[in-house]
């Protein structure tokens, strides 16, 4: 039988519910141009924020752990994953044939998530490929 304690003690989760709300709002304040360090977890869309030199560094920065130690770790990774995403949506934009333009394109692939765009540009290049050893 595994013992459970239920007498917890709730000032610990409030203590730690204000810590959290209080760096939620530095991140928020924290601009660098247009964009605030918030944007990191709520732009993932189209996260065109990666290309804020500033924000990347700041990101990047030793003084974000000090700054932000409850939240560092999940906005470096949430950083990495839109770096993946605007690097995905940039490549497909460029090789889709589609008679549309260009910001349509980017705003049809930004509803679907990295993996269904790898998908895609993976399916794109072995067709291509396909169609060069065809030829041959």
């Amino acid at each position: 039988k595994l013992e459970f304690n239920c007498s917890i003690d709730l000032s610990d989760f409030e203590s730690y519910q204000v810590a959290c709300l209080e760096e939620v709002a530095k991140l928020k304040i924290n601009r660098f141009g247009w964009n605030s360090l918030f944007d990191v977890f709520s732009k993932h869309v189209d996260p065109t924020f990666v290309l804020n030199d500033s924000l990347q560094q700041a990101i990047k920065s030793p003084l974000v752990e000090k700054e932000f130690p409850i939240y560092c770790s999940l906005l470096r990774s949430k950083f990495e994953h839109a770096v993946k995403r605007v690097a995905l949506l940039d490549t497909l934009q460029n090789i889709l044939d589609m008679p549309l333009p260009n910001e349509i394109i980017r705003k049809i692939l930004s509803y679907l998530d990295n993996r269904h765009l790898e998908y895609i540009v993976k399916g794109k290049k072995e067709r291509k490929t396909s169609r060069k050893v065809k030829s041959v």
